[in-house]
């Protein structure tokens, strides 16, 4: 294999991102919630492992694994929890984009864990502007339509989820690495690193807003009541107001160093901010913005969900073989195994037997 070696301002780490059940926050994937009375269970990247594990959420005891391409990283889920679109992107990660980028996503067939097609990021094989495909979304309100940003190219591609062709594409902002829509998918969040927030027209591409953080901006999404936009940056959180991205707070100089993918909690008031270079998941005060608890996880967390039923959390720590299963009740941790590298995760509705 060769390898292609891509520099940007040096940070190291997975990145993220998935779509996920949140009782009462609104759902910018599209996907039908699974409430807490629905068998469920896990689907997890494994970077180092190039595959899509299905896993029993209590013991971690694989059902499925099923073969992707080279350093996956995202994966986006179909209403109906029977299709996974996953991203190949190839490298290592935003700031450390050591490897080779990929040229496609994998179609996986969630009941047979097969991989069904693949759809690939050049609309011509003799093409090559578009590699390291990331952030990955089905259109809210327009499930045949797949979002995903290419980080070689900075670009947005729009497939047709029945053909896999690419029906469009519009140029993003140098370094855009993910994204998050709107409930109604009328808007695009993008985050762009070093050059902040950004805001879009999915029809067009057209540039609505755009906020500059005062550092790497690395995760995006909601509040639970759908007011603000959380934003994970280094050592600081800020709330923007998605009409027109202005500062509604602002969390600094909370002693750690970057925070990527945070979620809101399930009673609204808090933020659980996973902070990879510091190994540990924080409970922020959304009101005071004081640390409420600092939590020891695993190498690396990058991404936490909270889990149907809103008692536990789900931690993804990038650069080790477990994920953290947080008690949200008492704030205990505890580990599921067997995964190499977990990255982006979500949450299925599990087959009832009968």
């Amino acid at each position: 294999m060769n390898t292609k070696i891509i520099f940007r301002p040096a940070l190291l780490l997975g990145s993220l991102l998935v779509f996920t059940y949140c009782q009462t926050a609104p759902a910018d994937s599209g996907e039908v919630p699974i409430t807490p009375a629905t068998p469920w269970e896990l689907i997890v990247v494994e970077q180092g492992a190039g595959t899509v594990s299905i896993l029993d959420p209590q013991t971690g005891q694989k059902k499925k694994e099923i073969a992707v391409g080279y350093n996956p990283h995202e994966i986006a889920l179909s209403a109906d929890n029977r299709t996974a679109y996953v991203s190949n992107f190839g490298i290592e990660d935003y700031d450390r984009t050591i490897g080779t980028p990929g040229l496609n996503i994998s179609v996986i067939d969630i009941p047979t864990g097969q991989v069904t097609a693949t759809f690939p990021t050049n609309r011509r094989p003799e093409l090559t502007d578009n590699q390291a495909p990331h952030g990955i979304r089905l259109r809210p309100g327009r499930p045949q339509e797949l979002y995903v940003n290419v980080e070689v190219g900075d670009s947005m591609l729009v497939y047709d989820t029945g053909s896999g062709q690419i029906r469009r594409t519009f140029p993003l902002p140098p370094g855009a690495h993910n994204f998050i829509f709107s409930p109604s998918g009328d808007t695009i969040f993008l985050f762009s690193g070093e050059e902040g927030i950004f805001s879009f027209r999915p029809e067009t591409g057209e540039q609505l807003a755009h906020f500059e953080t005062g550092s790497a901006s690395r995760g995006l999404t909601y509040t639970l009541d759908g007011k603000y936009l959380i934003v994970s940056c280094g050592d600081e959180i800020y709330l923007l107001d998605p009409t027109d991205l202005s500062v509604h707070r602002h969390y600094p100089e909370l002693g750690v160093r970057q925070i990527i993918y945070s979620t809101p909690a399930p009673d609204g008031k808090h933020i659980l901010a996973p902070c990879p270079y510091d190994g540990v998941v924080l409970l922020i005060d959304m009101e005071s913005g004081q640390i409420v608890r600092r939590m020891e996880t695993g190498k690396a967390p990058i991404y936490v969900q909270v889990a149907p039923g809103n008692e536990k959390a789900y931690i993804a720590n990038a650069m080790d073989t477990h994920l953290s299963v947080l008690d949200l009740a008492a704030f205990t941790l505890d580990t599921i195994g067997g995964v190499n590298r977990p990255n982006g995760f979500g949450f299925i509705g599990r087959p009832v037997d009968k």
